[in-house]
């Protein structure tokens, strides 16, 4: 039987010392543990999982953010739960509640089509209405919140409810509200990336807004692990508030030697604006000819049996048509309207009562009419939500870990579901003397790191392996240029490139964001014989790799392809280089 809270509650207010450990052994329940020496990481680890569930059970995705800010290190670190850690954790969680409320208010301010339907005075009216009282005192209706998804809902009604009052104080004010229409959407993303194309400084060539490069996180979305300790950043939160960009923060990182974290792209402020798009507009058809005309597979597509619709091929040109996110909303809308149960369909009833779902759309897959397209364009800005949420959730594998037939829809789905990790974000907790300036003073590494050298060990390797803000710049900027120069001379190796960061004095910070690479893994040791990789034992060579070493051995990168093979592997059965 799972444990509850409150009999983790009960024995840290049982204890006069906040140090003493809590543990879990066995089927028994939580008790009273050692006061200076820890039961051991079997025990540690077990007490830690129970913890965890405890609070997930009662508090939802609140519980898992108080757990991840309050222990979340320690269990890294197979260390103990101590009193101290499960009343800090409890203690938290209000807190944590209107952190995650205030989060998620911006990123649905950023980019919720009817708050971009609003004039610049009712907009700022808006803004300045929920910055002032955006819960109230007491938050009452956060009590029994428990998802991220009905957290999602409570926001939106918020926002919805405050934009009346945000439009009649301002029509109070001049005598009137007024409205705006969206402006034009600007085309953002280019061509996917070819594989041999140096991007590693790329993103210090621009400082424009609007653009796909240029990544910046500000000096209050850098140092995330201090961040996340002091409660304030949680998983599936967004750590930037980019226009074109933003991205949601899945966890830190927890291998290899610097600190980091990993993210997926969120939904913009670019895509909602991209969300009005005609899709059966002239322009849009042109477009669409003229990607047909220069892409092989799209027009696989179009003549294949059966032949794609006209929207399905809009979906498929991805980035390259300036209304796929249309075409990938509007396909998400009419697939979720037939599933009863799903977000979209109990939105659609509560919402849009009097319209018929059957109706929306024709059945043929053409045009639809001029009374169809208002009402789509209806649905999609008061089920904006719920839209921009399904299409968030569409990934490879399905929950059955089956693959997904949506998936390959669009190359949008993948843009929302690639991931990526961000490299070097040092933080300012975690500095060998913390009185002077953030930007100043020798940083350490992750405490993760010291654990093969032992308590003691790790203590002294981790304050002899330190660096300096500026020296961690500087290597972020090596590195990208040395993954540069292999993509350039034709190694098959990661996206690699510089994104901008602050410590919170404003000093600059170069960090380095790394693309996953689909079905990679590291050759495995004794997978290299002579110059050939080999994928598992008894399977065949891969590929020479007498040119990859050279070159390797050219650029000084020693252990490139050595004999434990780490941070080279394979993709696609093809060799694969990461951290040349």
């Amino acid at each position: 039987m799972p444990l509850s809270v409150d009999t983790f509650r009960s024995l840290a207010q049982s204890s006069f010392f906040s140090s003493r450990d809590i543990i879990v052994e066995g089927d028994q329940g939580p008790k009273l543990g050692n006061l200076v020496f820890s039961s051991g990481k079997k025990v540690n680890n077990a007490t830690m999982d129970a913890f965890k569930k405890a609070l997930e059970a009662e508090h939802g995705v609140f519980g898992t953010h108080a757990f991840d800010s309050i222990v979340g290190t320690r269990q890294q670190m197979d260390k103990s739960l101590r009193a101290g850690d499960v009343t800090q954790a409890l203690s938290q969680l209000e807190t944590i509640k209107r952190h995650r409320f205030m989060g998620e208010l911006n990123r649905q301010l950023d980019t919720d089509p009817k708050v971009q339907q609003l004039s610049q005075e009712v907009e700022v009216e808006l803004r300045h209405l929920l910055h002032d009282h955006p819960l109230g005192d007491p938050p009452a209706f956060l009590e029994n919140c428990r998802t991220q998804e009905r957290l999602n809902q409570l926001v939106s009604a918020t926002i919805d409810r405050t934009i009346e009052t945000a439009k009649a104080n301002v029509a109070a004010r001049k005598g009137v509200a007024g409205q705006a229409v969206i402006p034009g959407r600007r085309d953002i993303d280019g061509p996917e990336t070819a594989p041999d194309e140096p991007v590693g400084l790329r993103n210090l060539q621009t400082q424009k807004t609007f653009t796909r490069q240029g990544i910046t996180f500000m000096r209050n979305a850098t140092s995330v692990e201090d961040a996340i300790k002091a409660g304030t950043l949680g998983a599936g939160m967004r750590i930037n508030r980019h226009a074109t960009t933003p991205l949601l923060l899945e966890k830190l990182k927890t291998n290899g030697v610097e600190p980091g974290f990993f993210t997926h792209n969120d939904w913009s402020f670019e895509d909602t604006r991209g969300l009005t798009t005609d899709i059966w507009s002239p322009a849009s058809h042109a477009k669409l000819n003229e990607l047909l005309e220069q892409s092989p597979s799209l027009r696989a597509k179009r003549d294949g049996t059966p032949p794609a619709s006209y929207r399905d091929l809009v979906m498929a040109a991805g980035r390259a048509h300036p209304a796929a996110i249309a075409a990938v909303a509007e396909f998400m809308l009419q697939h979720d309207l037939a599933i009863p149960d799903s977000a979209i369909a109990k939105a659609f009833k509560a919402k849009l009562p009097n319209i018929n779902p059957a109706n929306l759309f024709p059945a043929d897959g053409s045009e639809p009419s001029a009374e169809q397209k208002a009402l789509i364009a209806r649905a999609k800005t008061e089920l904006f939500l719920q839209i921009r949420d399904a299409v968030l959730a569409v990934h490879p594998k399905d929950d059955h870990d089956q693959p997904n037939p949506l998936y390959d829809k669009s190359p949008i789905f993948k843009h929302f579901s690639d991931r990526s990790i961000v490299k070097l974000d040092y933080n300012e907790g975690d500095r060998r003397v913390r009185w002077h300036k953030p930007s100043s003073g020798s940083f350490r590494l992750p405490e993760r790191t010291g654990i093969k050298f032992g308590r003691f060990g790790g203590f002294f390797y981790r304050n002899y392996r330190v660096t300096t803000p500026d020296k961690a710049s500087a290597g972020a900027v090596c590195e990208a240029l040395a993954n540069d120069i292999t993509r350039i001379l034709g190694v098959p190796a990661q996206e690699l490139s510089l994104v901008r960061g602050e410590y919170s004095n404003g000093h600059p910070k170069l960090m380095l964001m790394a693309k996953f690479a689909d079905g990679y893994h590291d050759l495995e040791e004794g997978s290299i014989e002579d110059g050939q990789a080999f994928a598992r034992p008894g399977d065949p060579p891969l590929e020479d790799l007498g040119k990859y070493k050279a070159l390797f051995l050219a650029l000084a990168d020693r252990d490139a392809v050595g004999s434990h093979g780490q941070n080279k592997g394979i993709v696609g059965g093809k060799f694969f280089a990461i951290d040349p």
